[in-house]
Order: structure tokens, then C-alpha cells, then sequence
């Protein structure tokens, strides 16, 4: 984990209050500067036009529009935990808002265009410890944001921008976060036919709070980013991208990551016909990284794509990447190709290579995988029937000496009610570092995610409430008992098979696939991954209604279990006046090696009733449950809200409430509220 000395004469808490005021401060100044401006841009300056012999205006309105809304709520939260501590908490707040935008420009459209956006709130949110539960909406106390071109329609044109931002957003119902930030930068665009480029300066800074568990997160970041581009005929197209970052990200604590980033993109596409069916296209990439975490890493992508005579089709690519770090250094050569032939509209067959091999400063990999695939599709009476087969043959050869494996980035996607495995056995408890793709957010175990000990091998699961967003990509280091040198062969055979019928109003699907081992020298038998896998699924549409059920059979030496899942859909149009969409999901794992069980389970819905032409009534709701080794959850949510247009005035009636049980907590609220809206 990343560290660093604690701040001198303030500390973080104190540190974070001035920076909040201090650009609280700023932003009520901006925003007098904002009215001034939106007060002028108002005004038609015809003398000061005669003054500087124009014939037209100096100040040109295209547009000022925007809202006022008042609003008033009343809430309650009751939280209780394990301790049997509670605590009762109540508030009735009415907060105002308004919202204007304005369109000009200063003499004539290609000289200088103005946007101004303001978005202010006074008074919204001063209880902090609660914020009004919902899953896509994020409450805006203070936005600002002012955007001026110049020589927007010529050759040579330049763009200024600032932005101000103080807000509030619950992440998936659990956590109440409030966020401070601003920006402001500039792009300067050049177009021409040569070398159409442009150039953009960004400086940001962000402040984050998780206002129930205090967590603190705060990030500075400048980036110089310059962008050239050109095509010199109908058959070929290219890119240059030069980028340059300065970042420190704060973690409280004293924990922080403070880097300098400078990075080339070279993109070059070539096609070899006008139907650009057979191309030819290439990416290099270098990344050179200086500060807390040193890196440098290059990479050369190539990728060809040719047709051929008699429908066949070449597809090949080859990869090389070099990372090197000050205690770790990789080499990886990856070459893939296949050919494809299409017989008639029903058969496809491919034969494929692929190629592999990865230098470490530990240990060495070779894998060399060959196989043959067949797709095979066909109308039967009633119906469509679809059968897919693939069969692989790999060997991989490691060889290595006794110690410690470092791994650097191996990534994953975390998705809900899914098991999770990192690739190697043996990890070294408290090694693991889970970031995000950029390495500027380091994820927290036990509060973004957790670690469950499955056999020899560690599972990861998403915690919600946490950072990592439902099916994100994550990376991860870590480091591991180094396995000594070994080499096996494997093969495994994929079959699909699919019966659609009576325009897929039923439908039946079988998967298998096995992956077995042989002529294998290794000293861990572990090491190896005996898979038999078998799923069986029926899954049903008509009209606006679809459900399924599907049963997974996972036989393996490192983690089987058997999964039953249920799931129903409703989307569309239930009567004249009614839209709905209503979703439900049943998951049910159990890991047969430990005889756990890990449930989960969803109902989520939304239905839209048109009253009136002017008038609409609106509910929305969900139940979650979720049970496992370190994962329990319950969760029901519901909001309704009431919503009518009288003379040019909205007026919204609304009541929203859940319940939570999450870890050693359970939280109960109810709130209601009154908004009326007038847009002009």
C-alpha cells in the first residue's frame, strides 16, 4: 500500500473543513461573477456597438432560460446496531433552487461564443449525516459552469472552460458520499487538411467524503494532452496521441500516491480494398510513470484481417509488452491466428494457433494452444437449431526457481452472485493490492471488497455500497509461494447447443465442457484444473414477458459447486396509460468442497401511470438479499411520486423509504416531499 508522512500543523480532518470552506467561498464568489455576467448578457449594448463601428449588436442573446424550484421534505432514520445502540434521527428542511442557462456570443457567432450554466441549492444537504436514498440521482447543492469559443468556425479556434461542483450521491442505497470539485483548462483546435490536431490543459481537484464511515479520499490532477490526426488517402487513417499526467491521490491517514505520467499512442489503420474487409491495423504504446509507484511499459499491437478466395478468411495478430518496475521486470510475446471458411449461410469452421511466452524476473511461461471450431445453424420446423463445438489442446512449460511470485495487474470483472478465483495458489495473506484501471484508486478490503479463502485459492467479491461499481474491471497485485518448475499438456472439449422455437417463445440450451490434463511434471498437483462443466437452461419470450431458469454443474479439484438461477422480466407497455419494467433474479450457489451456500437475490421495478395528458403518477421499488461468508445483506427500497403541469408550473408530491441490514447495522427511513417548479 502506498504511504506517506502526515500532513504538518493541520491534520486531515481540519485540512479537509478549510479546503470545503475555502471553496465554498470560492464558489459563492463565481457565482456572483456568473449573475454579473448572466445580468450583461441580458442587456442589448447598441452605443458601445456605434462606438466601435459595428453595425450589429456587441453583446448577442441567443437564449436565458432556466428554473425555479422550491422544495420541502420531512425525513426520519432510525439506526440500530448489534450492540443494541440506537439512534433516532428526524429533520423537515425547505430548500430552494435555481437554475439558469444562457447563449450569447460577442459581436458576431465566430468571434467569441459564451455558455454559463448555474446550478445553485442554497442551504441543501447542512444535515450531513443523511441523504436522501436513490440510485441514479445525484443531489446538486452548487454547480457552476462557464465555457467560452473563440473562433469556433475557423481554421485556428480556442476554447476556455471552468467548472464548479458540490454534491451528494448515495452509491447503491448504502453509502452517502459528498464530493467537492472544480476544474478549469482550455483546448486550442487547429483544422486543416494536413494535420487536423488540437491541444488541452486540464487542472482538477476533487475532494470525496463517505459521510458514515468517514472515509476520506482527495485527488489534484494536471493533464497536458495534445491530439494529431490524418489520412493521406480513402485507405489508410492515423493517430498520434502524446499525454502528460500529474496526480496525487490522498487517502487519509497519511496514505497517499503521488505520480508524474507521460504517455505516446501511435494508431495506424490500413485497408487493403474499398469494402475494407481486409485490413491492417497497429497500435504502439509507451508509458513511462515517475514518483511514488516507478513503472515504464511499452506495447505494439498488430492485428491483420484478409478475406481470401473461395470464403475463407485470415485473422492473426501479435502483441508484445514489456513492463519493468524497480523489483520486477516482464517480457510478453502473444501471437493468435485463425482461419475461418463459410460454407453456404449454415457452416462455419476455423482451425487456430495460438502462441504465448512471458519472461519474468522469477519464472519463464511458454504455452503453445492449437484447436478447430465448428458453428453450425439451421432451420427446423417451428424453429432454429444452433450447435457450436470448439476443441483445444494446450501446453503450457513454466520454469522457475523456489521463492516468491510477484504478480503485477492481473485483472478481473467483478460481477454479483459470480465466483471469483485469483489465477495463482498460495497467496501471501496481506499482499493483495486491488486498484482500478488508471492505478489512481486503491480499493479497501473489507469496505470495497473481500477476501474469502477458498482450498489453496483465494475468492474476491465486490462489497455493495463499496467503489468498485457491479461488473467493473479491477487489478490486482499480490504475491505468492513460487511453484517449482513444471509442464503439462491440456485439452478440452466446449459443446453448445441451441433449440429456438415459435419465434424463440421457447427455448432450450445445453453447454458443455470439460478440461482434463496428461503428460504433466509438476511437483503440486493443485497447480492443475480438472473442470467438468455442465448447464442446462430453459428460458421463455412472449410479448413483453421473458423468464428462464438455468442449472450449473461445476465439477472441478479447486472450487465445484452447483448453481440454480431464476430469473423473470416485464418490459413494455402494460395497458394504454401504463409502462412498466419489473425484473427478478434467483441465485443460488453451493460450494460442494466446504458445503457452503452463497444466496442472492433481487427484485427491482418501475411503473409509469399516465393520469392525465399533464399529470402522471410514478412508483419504483426493489428487495435484496444476500447470504455468504462475509457478504450478508437485506435491502427494500420503494419511492413513489405524483407529478402534474399547471400553467407552466410542475408541481411533485412524493414518499421514499428502505430498510438496510448490512454487516452489524441495520438502518430504517421514511421521508416525503413537496417540490414545485416553474421554468421559464
Amino acid at each position: 500500500m502506498p504511504t506517506g508522512a502526515r500532513m504538518k500543523h493541520f491534520s486531515i480532518n481540519e485540512k479537509l473543513h478549510i479546503q470545503g470552506t475555502v471553496f465554498l467561498i470560492t464558489m459563492k464568489i463565481e457565482h456572483k461573477i456568473i449573475f454579473v455576467l448572466f445580468v450583461l448578457s441580458s442587456l442589448s449594448m447598441e452605443s458601445m456597438a456605434e462606438i466601435n463601428g459595428f453595425g450589429g449588436s456587441f453583446w448577442n442573446q441567443q437564449s436565458l432560460n432556466g428554473a425555479v424550484i422550491l422544495e420541502g421534505r420531512y425525513r426520519s432514520l432510525k439506526t440500530v446496531l448489534e450492540n443494541r445502540f440506537d439512534e433516532f434521527q428526524k429533520t423537515a428542511i425547505a430548500t430552494g433552487r435555481l437554475l439558469l442557462r444562457s447563449r450569447s456570443y460577442i459581436w458576431h457567432p465566430n468571434f467569441m461564443l459564451l455558455n454559463i450554466d448555474l446550478d445553485y441549492q442554497p442551504g441543501n444537504r447542512r444535515d450531513n449525516y443523511l441523504v436522501i436514498p436513490d440510485r441514479s440521482e445525484t443531489q446538486i447543492a452548487e454547480r457552476g459552469h462557464i465555457e467560452a469559443a473563440f473562433f469556433d468556425q475557423r481554421p485556428l479556434s480556442v476554447v476556455l472552460f471552468s467548472n464548479l461542483n458540490h454534491s451528494y450521491i448515495n452509491r447503491e442505497l448504502l453509502t452517502n458520499i459528498e464530493t467537492y470539485k472544480t476544474d478549469f483548462g482550455g483546448m486550442l483546435r487547429f483544422r486543416n487538411r494536413s494535420f487536423p490536431s488540437s491541444l488541452r490543459y486540464l487542472q482538477e481537484r476533487w475532494s470525496q467524503k463517505e459521510l458514515a464511515t468517514g472515509r476520506q479520499f482527495r485527488n489534484r490532477r494536471k493533464n497536458l494532452t495534445c491530439n494529431v490526426s490524418q489520412s493521406f488517402s480513402s485507405r489508410d487513417a492515423h493517430q498520434l496521441l502524446f499525454a502528460w499526467d500529474d496526480y496525487r491521490r490522498d487517502y487519509g491517514s497519511g496514505q497517499f500516491i503521488e505520480n508524474k505520467v507521460s504517455s505516446i499512442n501511435l494508431r495506424d489503420n490500413f485497408f487493403f480494398d474499398k469494402e475494407q474487409s481486409s485490413s491492417l491495423n497497429s497500435l504502439v504504446w509507451y508509458y513511462h510513470q515517475t514518483g511514488n509507484e516507478q513503472l515504464n511499459r511499452f506495447q505494439l499491437f498488430e492485428n491483420v484481417g484478409v478475406r481470401l478466395p473461395k470464403n475463407f478468411r485470415f485473422l492473426g495478430n501479435y502483441q508484445y509488452a514489456r513492463f519493468s518496475q524497480p523489483t520486477l521486470s516482464s517480457n510478453r510475446h502473444n501471437f493468435n491466428s485463425r482461419l475461418e471458411h463459410q460454407l453456404f449461410l449454415s457452416l462455419r469452421s476455423m482451425i487456430f494457433y495460438e502462441y504465448s511466452f512471458l519472461r519474468q524476473s522469477h519464472f519463464s511461461e511458454l504455452n503453445n494452444t492449437v484447436g478447430l471450431g465448428l458453428k453450425y445453424r439451421k432451420k427446423i420446423p417451428y424453429g432454429i437449431f444452433m450447435l457450436n463445438y470448439e476443441f483445444r489442446r494446450r501446453h503450457q512449460n513454466r520454469s522457475s526457481r523456489p521463492g516468491v511470485l510477484t504478480i503485477v495487474n492481473e485483472e478481473h470483472r467483478l460481477e454479483d452472485a459470480a465466483v471469483i478465483l485469483l489465477d495463482n495458489p498460495f497467496v501471501i495473506a496481506g499482499s493483495v493490492v486491488v486498484h482500478d484501471a488508471t492505478g489512481t484508486i486503491i480499493y479497501q478490503e473489507n469496505l470495497d471488497y473481500v477476501l474469502i479463502q477458498q482450498g489453496n485459492f483465494l475468492e474476491i467479491q465486490r462489497l455493495p455500497g463499496g467503489e468498485i461499481p457491479a461488473g467493473a474491471a479491477i487489478f490486482i497485485n499480490y504475491t505468492a509461494e513460487q511453484q517449482l518448475s513444471f509442464q503439462f499438456n491440456s485439452f478440452g472439449n466446449n459443446v453448445g447447443t441451441n433449440v429456438s422455437l415459435f419465434n424463440q417463445l421457447m427455448e432450450f440450451y445445453f453447454t458443455f465442457f470439460n478440461q482434463d490434463n496428461s503428460n504433466y511434471s509438476l511437483p503440486e498437483s493443485r497447480i492443475l484444473k480438472y473442470i467438468t462443466r455442465r448447464v442446462y437452461g430453459i428460458r421463455s419470450s412472449y410479448s413483453f414477458i421473458s423468464a428462464g431458469f438455468e442449472f450449473d454443474d461445476y465439477n472441478s479439484n479447486i472450487i465445484p459447486y452447483e448453481s440454480k438461477r431464476f430469473y423473470i422480466a416485464v418490459s413494455g407497455q402494460l395497458a394504454e396509460r401504463v409502462d412498466a419494467v419489473i425484473t427478478g433474479n434467483y441465485r443460488d450457489y453451493l460450494l460442494n468442497a466446504d458445503n457452503e451456500r452463497q444466496k442472492f437475490s433481487d427484485f427491482s421495478g418501475r411503473v409509469n401511470y399516465r393520469i392525465f395528458q399533464n399529470s402522471r403518477f410514478s412508483m419504483e421499488g426493489g428487495y435484496r438479499i444476500q447470504n455468504g461468508r462475509g457478504i450478508d445483506l437485506k435491502l427494500s427500497t420503494f419511492r413513489g411520486e405524483f407529478s402534474t403541469l399547471y400553467r407552466r408550473i410542475i408541481l411533485t408530491l412524493g414518499y421514499e423509504t428502505y430498510f438496510r441490514k448490512f454487516s452489524d447495522e441495520r438502518r430504517n427511513f421514511n421521508g416525503t416531499f413537496l417540490r414545485i417548479q416553474r421554468q421559464f
